[in-house]
């Protein structure tokens, strides 16, 4: 999770709009090749940083997928990974994102996961469970269903009127 700049290509799409294989991929996670990476372990102020370098990289449309913030401190032993976080982190997270996404005037902005998925991953083999954890608490949700800031926040952000 977090923000990542992509030279990947995408399908184009089947609307008959300009193919998604024109927009440089924006996507997240530790183990993307060939990007510029901003895990989700930065501070909101260097991902603002990173989003404002996004422009200045390509002349491109710019759309923004699979990203995501920690609302739980997150603890993984076997990479030496102590990152604590909060619901309001996460909010703040989110709210720096869209805040420039907008200012940019990105395509779009997909959240990685809308809801956490401990359940789910809890049933993950132990090859796998440390690598999932990193994505088990960012849900906009948590694993009751409960809205976070971070929710109101995105949910406000969808209310607004489009240009």
């Amino acid at each position: 999770p977090g923000c990542a700049l992509s030279n990947g290509h995408w399908s184009a799409a089947k609307s008959g709009k300009r193919a998604l294989k024109d927009l440089p991929a924006v996507i997240a996670g530790p183990l993307q090749k060939s990007a510029v990476h901003l895990f989700e372990a930065v501070l909101s102020e260097e991902c603002a940083r990173a989003l404002d370098f996004l422009p200045t990289f390509t002349t491109k449309p710019i759309a923004i997928t699979e990203t995501g913030h920690p609302a739980e401190s997150l603890q993984i032993r076997t990479w030496n990974l102590d990152f604590p976080s909060s619901p309001e982190e996460q909010a703040v997270f989110v709210r720096v994102l869209l805040s420039r996404a907008q200012t940019h005037r990105f395509r779009f902005v997909t959240y990685w996961t809308a809801r956490d998925f401990d359940e789910l991953w809890k049933t993950f083999p132990d090859s796998v469970k440390d690598l999932g954890a990193l994505w088990r608490d960012t849900g906009l949700v948590d694993e009751a269903g409960r809205p976070r800031p971070a929710y109101e926040v995105w949910s406000g952000w969808l209310a607004r009127p489009r240009e």
